[in-house]
């Protein structure tokens, strides 16, 4: 519901307006009556190929195999934490970049948000497991 919900502020305006969305789960939580996940990957797939959204998942004690709903976020803006203190750490250091780097050079999306810092990199992955 928030994609929704901040979608309303997505104008072609001329105005360099770009939206980044984290979402920590532990990948299993789509209770959802109002979205499936093929609805939810969709959904992101039509936002992140507008250009100016970041849409990144930060999994705690996740199976990366049964993380169907980030299908169509980039590999970059996944990570696969042993905990949230280091999907904290994770974030922190994606927003730091995002915030430092990307959206103060200009730019709109980033395909590295999650990519992990050297201080958790020896603990954590962010390629997606394989089938």
């Amino acid at each position: 519901m928030a994609l929704e919900d901040l979608s309303q502020y997505d104008r072609d305006d001329g105005v360099n307006r770009a939206f980044l969305v984290l979402v920590f789960t532990d990948g299993y939580e789509n209770a959802s009556v109002e979205w499936s996940a093929s609805q939810l990957n969709e959904r992101t797939r039509q936002l992140q190929d507008r250009g100016n959204w970041t849409i990144s998942y930060i999994g705690n004690k996740v199976d990366p195999n049964a993380f169907e709903h980030a299908q169509f976020v980039y590999d970059g803006n996944i990570a696969f934490a042993a905990n949230m203190s280091q999907a904290s750490e994770i974030a922190t250091a994606g927003l730091s970049t995002y915030y430092c780097t990307t959206r103060s050079g200009g730019g709109m999306q980033t395909s590295s948000f999650a990519e992990p810092t050297s201080a958790i990199a020896d603990s954590v992955t962010n390629e997606k497991a394989p089938e």
